[in-house]
């Protein structure tokens, strides 16, 4: 008789056993959108310039793909040796230019990621972006002096012109990254070493550059941030 009675309990165990299992699935949410802050504080060696931006994700498959955007303001400062005179026995003077130019820019992009352990995800993403700025540029003659051991005993600096001077770029970032996700709140950081860019910079008072493309490997820019999730 007991065993009559087990196996008629069973299948009601087994069900409710299921439904909390649902339960505790279901009491989990799923977050299908992030925004928050990026910072790059442009600590490369090569790209001189640096973004605050505010980042929005939009998970097309939970913890698993997003679609990325950020729109963000910085400057763009670039120093060039332009014209380098003759020496004059102990004295040298070189020619060169100071750009300081503000920009916004603005970015779209996809985010793969996997869970790695705990709270802590790993994940590849690819950025393609725009910017664009106008600023100015100063021309400055450096005077200076040395002794016989080349060491410099007197330094002049004296603005010979400044004028106006936009720039615009546009290119692809890759990154690779590792975060901390919570069910609220999500930080971490992203890092590239390879840049493919087109960059134009126009100047009122002299020919422009014409524009450069560049393919960078090797040197790596840092980006952080921290998102809301929602």
């Amino acid at each position: 008789m007991k065993y009559i009675l087990f196996a008629l309990a069973l299948p009601f165990a087994l069900s409710a056993n299921a439904q909390n299992e649902m339960s505790a699935e279901q009491t989990v949410p799923v977050r299908k959108n992030e925004i928050g802050l990026l910072g790059d504080p442009g600590i490369s060696g090569y790209d001189p310039q640096s973004y605050n931006s505010i980042q929005y994700k939009r998970w097309v498959k939970p913890n698993h793909m997003a679609w990325r955007a950020n729109v963000g303001y910085g400057k763009y400062s670039q120093y060039n040796h332009e014209i380098i005179f003759p020496s004059l026995g102990d004295t040298s003077v070189v020619q060169h230019s100071i750009s300081d130019i503000p920009q916004v820019y603005a970015g779209i992009g996809a985010e793969m990621q996997r869970h790695f352990y705990k709270k802590v995800y790993m994940y590849a993403a690819v950025d393609l972006y725009a910017t664009y700025g106008k600023g100015s540029t100063k021309d400055v003659l450096d005077l200076e002096v040395t002794d016989n051991n080349n060491a410099s005993i007197f330094r002049n600096q004296s603005l010979v012109r400044a004028y106006d001077a936009t720039r615009f770029s546009i290119g692809v970032l890759p990154f690779v990254g590792v975060k901390l996700q919570f069910s609220r709140i999500s930080f971490g950081t992203e890092l590239t070493g390879i840049r493919m860019q087109y960059s134009s910079v126009n100047y009122s008072a002299k020919p422009s550059d014409g524009g450069l493309v560049d393919f960078d490997m090797g040197n790596f820019t840092q980006r952080v941030f921290i998102n809301f999730r929602f």
